[in-house]
């Protein structure tokens, strides 16, 4: 009992210091005068598939119009998307992935592993559990903070 306690106050812990680290990358990039660069990078989740008028009402579409002026917020979804490489549709072999990397954000939301949990992928879900697999995931999607000195993930 105790233990999940500790364990429950260090994620909060942690989800505070990823909130403030956010927050100070969104006012120091805002210091430079120059729109806030944020990619949207998922699966049919952030394209909206399904949504009427996708463009507007997408959660990325959503995301631009409460932050508005001085944000430039961009839909990198593509829908059926993995996170695994080994998976059915890695997201990482698709023209968005580099598109995005192009677009060299200062804060990049990513939203995939829904269709990573498929029977067909999941039977690759060691990989995703490991610790080298989660370093090279990591090491991949770096890629982001590598061209740009503001970047947030």
């Amino acid at each position: 009992m105790l233990w999940s306690i500790f364990n429950i106050d260090i994620m909060k812990k942690k989800n505070t210091l990823l909130l403030f680290l956010c927050l100070f990358s969104l006012w120091a990039v805002a210091q430079e005068k120059k729109p806030v660069k944020i990619a949207c990078v998922g699966n049919s989740i952030t394209y909206g598939s399904g949504i009427k008028n996708q463009f507007q009402n997408s959660y990325p579409g959503l995301l631009s119009q409460l932050l508005g002026e001085g944000y430039d917020v961009r839909n990198f979804g593509i829908s059926a998307r993995v996170l695994l490489n080994k998976g059915d549709h890695p997201y990482m072999n698709e023209k968005a992935y580099q598109d995005a990397l192009a677009f060299n954000p200062n804060i990049v939301v990513i939203k995939l592993g829904t269709n990573d949990s498929k029977s067909f992928n999941w039977k690759y879900k060691a990989d995703f559990y490991h610790p080298f697999y989660r370093g090279q995931i990591l090491q991949s999607y770096s890629q982001y903070f590598h061209s740009s000195s503001s970047s947030s993930l």
